[in-house]
């Protein structure tokens, strides 16, 4: 498993993204910090940083949050591939100045997924296009 050096960062941005979530839609589950609140059923393993379904608690969308540190080709192989085949959309949330990696990275690996940006200034969350 790949060693965060901005644990506080992705839990920020995860918790942020959850409450705007939690407004729109009925069912909002989170694993920061590594941990295993919910995985997706018949995806043993697999527990992204956030799950959104409906009210029936099918899978919306999922979303995995990175920093600057883990938009790396080894951290794609061990989350971003599995997450990809879920059959539901993939955000992946990067910091914005990542989204080219991570673009590259997702286009070597043949990983389909959905590049979302967002930035931390003066320890607020920031969601940007990228």
């Amino acid at each position: 498993m790949v060693q965060r050096a901005n644990q506080n960062e992705h839990d920020k941005v995860i918790e942020y993204l959850a409450n705007i979530y939690r407004n729109q839609y009925p069912k909002v589950y989170t694993n920061p910090d590594g941990e295993k609140n919910m995985g997706i059923k018949g995806h043993e393993g697999i527990y992204p940083d956030i799950l959104v379904a409906n009210e029936q608690n099918i899978l919306e969308f999922i979303e995995e949050v990175e920093t600057e540190d883990t938009v790396t080709e080894e951290h794609a192989k061990e989350q971003w591939v599995p997450y990809s085949k879920v059959r539901t959309t993939f955000y992946l949330r990067v910091p914005f100045g990542s989204q080219d990696i991570a673009r590259s990275i997702l286009t070597k690996l043949n990983i389909n997924a959905i590049v979302k940006c967002y930035s931390i200034t003066q320890n607020q969350v920031t969601l940007r296009e990228c």
